[in-house]
């Protein structure tokens, strides 16, 4: 029964060894034990400290997640009640922009999501119920938050206070292996706290009291170097160990891990507070000797009948450099294989052979990552019967339909939606939403009006500070002036041959196809009236679409807008003549720029710019038609971004659709 043992100074080589193990169920430990920061214990430990002190969707989410509460529940709460009430906080408080900050805030995004729905409350409910536990268990941390920086004592005893209100009575935090090891640092870092407090002198004292922001640092750096050690060895004859425990150890096979300049040997450093004379003068030992007890180590665990050397090509993502004994060894057997070279001189009993395992190495670990029978996942390509096919789309929604068919499968066959992040930032959505009804109520006011500008920034004032999230009023609240003064000059460059006919307006048409018929919509955010005919008017706070980008159908929003409009789609509006087409880009340092697209024989406010309006409109809506009759056909796939210019455009389904998996390999088409 032979027996192997890795020997490595590196304890995160050690850990991931010990896992990749566990995949066979092979049972290894490292014998120097594990940080308590890495046990359940230590993680639940940590988590707590931090959601109790700062409860965000993402420190909530981390906690009620972790393998003790997913375990216990939470409080008086059973596992399942605890992921019942987990699962609606996760889909419906702690995703999209945060609210208010706390318990408090998450309960009123939940109040504000089910209002007025009977099924939506009752699953609010069970959301509600584990925010009430959670409230509960972090009472004691919350008192100890309110009062600033308290005594290291007091966050101590509070914090165990809550670790134990969470599991609640069915559970003994302490009595597991790290329990025991967080039992003992937290007593003892109680005892220098004691200390500390007991010599009188305020300086001294100060050292052991901590604020809010800085408690679960300060107690990941007091409990979590702490090491947990493991019991009985887990298998008879694999061991991993660390250079100074393999002193006295043998196995009939050697694996030395982690060979890399600066981890075997390790750096020693500089040290900034004692010169080597300092060093030698208090009887100090040279930084150089640990590396001479390292080379020791290694010589006489490199002299076993059988050993691998293995070093690591990268380390924390930049390459890594081999150990300068790797080094010696390589130059002494390509000297010694030189006619000529270096004589390797050994006892005549002994071999010295050395092996390149890596090619080796490498094939079984492809073969473990791809098994027979793998293949990567082909490029999708469903066809849902005709009768499952969408028969009405916005605008917007062509646009995704032209760049990528398989996100409008997802979308509006499969009714899939992205999920938003957690804590989501303020992103473009929120921005445009609150810059679009901004622009709508400036619509409405007069340019001409001498109090117009001002009007112009009380109005939007009112809707950032009335409903846009916080950070949208705070970034958007000093650009008003410079945009309500471009806006207004603007308008009163319009006024005399334009006036306002739709804001912020819904229209329709209704298409008849061979399939059935077809409903476009679309939102108008302005739609001008003149007497040479209508101009249709789309606010951006992006780059708008070139006339390229239009005239080939790849943003088609703007002309089908028209196209509904010159069919009578837009109840208010009684002209129908399609006069231009305009983008204007809102916001940058001018305050806003127009772009026209289309604009006939009028010329816009930037010139006659190519192809007329009228044109662009027929050809848009001729494209359409085309593209729904192409996907009335049963046999039409919906593909995944089958134009490369625009690969990336739209990727909310692209996990869906495997891209990584396909993409990168030939046409993707």
């Amino acid at each position: 029964r032979r027996t192997a043992m890795l020997v490595t100074p590196d304890r995160v080589l050690a850990r991931r060894v010990c896992a990749r193990l566990a995949r066979w169920g092979v049972e290894a430990d490292d014998s120097a034990g594990a940080p308590h920061s890495s046990t359940p214990l230590g993680a639940f430990l940590r988590l707590a400290a931090a959601a109790a002190i700062a409860p965000t969707p993402l420190s909530l989410l981390s906690l009620l997640t972790s393998k003790i509460c997913d375990e216990t529940g939470v409080c008086d709460l059973s596992p399942e009640e605890t992921r019942e009430g987990l699962r609606v906080l996760d889909l419906y408080a702690f995703r999209g922009p945060a609210g208010p900050p706390g318990l408090a805030g998450l309960r009123k995004k939940l109040t504000d999501w089910s209002a007025g729905d009977a099924l939506k409350t009752e699953a609010a409910r069970r959301g509600a119920r584990l925010l009430g536990a959670l409230e509960t268990a972090f009472a004691p941390l919350a008192d100890v938050t309110v009062q600033g920086r308290a005594p290291l004592r007091a966050w101590l005893s509070a914090h165990a206070a809550v670790a134990e209100s969470l599991v609640g009575q069915g559970a003994d935090l302490w009595e597991s292996a790290d329990g025991e090891t967080a039992a003992e640092a937290m007593a003892g870092a109680l005892s220098a706290a004691d200390a500390g407090a007991e010599t009188g002198d305020e300086d001294h004292s100060a050292v052991f009291h901590v604020s809010p922001p800085s408690y679960p640092a300060a107690f990941d750096q007091l409990i979590g170097a702490a090491v947990v050690r493991a019991g009985p060895p887990a298998h008879a004859r694999l061991s991993i160990l660390g250079p100074l425990e393999a002193r006295l150890q043998s196995a009939d096979r050697i694996i030395l891990g982690a060979l890399n300049e600066g981890v075997w040997p390790a750096d020693v450093g500089a040290d900034p507070w004692l010169s080597r004379p300092m060093r030698a003068a208090v009887g100090l030992p040279p930084p150089e000797r640990r590396i001479g007890l390292a080379a020791h180590d290694f010589m006489q665990l490199a002299s076993a009948p059988e050993v691998f050397l293995s070093r690591a090509a990268r380390r924390g993502g930049a390459p890594a450099a081999p150990s300068r004994w790797m080094l010696r060894l390589e130059t002494l057997l390509a000297n010694e294989a030189q006619p000529g070279g270096l004589e390797v001189k050994r006892a005549p009993a002994s071999a010295l052979r050395a092996t390149d395992a890596t090619p080796r190495l490498r094939s079984w670990l492809a073969a473990l990552d791809a098994p027979d029978g793998f293949a990567p996942a082909e490029p999708p390509h469903p066809r849902p019967p005709a009768a499952a096919r969408p028969r009405s789309m916005s605008a917007t929604a062509i646009e995704t339909w032209v760049r990528d068919p398989y996100a409008i499968y997802a979308k509006r066959i499969l009714r899939l939606r992205r999920l938003d992040a957690h804590e989501a930032p303020i992103g473009p959505a929120e921005r445009g939403s609150a810059l679009h009804e901004i622009l709508a109520a400036w619509s409405r006011i007069d340019p001409g009006d001498p109090s117009a500008e001002q009007r112009m920034q009380d109005a939007a004032e009112q809707v950032l500070h009335g409903g846009a999230p916080p950070a949208i009023a705070a970034l958007w609240v000093p650009r008003v002036v410079a945009m309500a003064h471009w806006y207004r000059r603007w308008a009163v460059e319009r006024a005399p041959a334009w006036r306002p006919a739709i804001i912020e307006e819904t229209g329709t048409l209704t298409l008849p196809r061979p399939g059935g018929d077809f409903t476009l919509t679309a939102r108008a955010d302005r739609i001008d009236a003149g007497a040479a005919g209508v101009s249709i008017i789309d606010f951006k706070t992006g780059d708008p679409p070139n006339l390229k980008q239009v005239s080939a159908g790849f943003s088609p929003q703007l002309p089908l807008e028209a196209a509904i409009a010159g069919a009578g789609g837009f109840e208010p509006l009684t002209e129908r003549r399609i006069a231009e087409l305009l983008y204007i880009k809102v916001g940058g340092r001018d305050g806003g720029r127009p772009a026209p697209i289309g604009a006939g024989d009028l010329g816009g406010p930037g010139g006659p710019v190519g192809e007329d309006a009228a044109d662009l409109t027929d050809k848009a809506l001729e494209g359409l038609k085309a593209l729904i009759d192409q996907y009335d056909d049963a046999d039409t796939p919906y593909r995944s971004q089958p134009r490369a210019q625009y690969v990336d455009d739209y990727g909310d389904y692209d996990h869906l659709a495997r891209r990584k998996e396909w993409a990168g390999g030939g046409d993707a088409s």
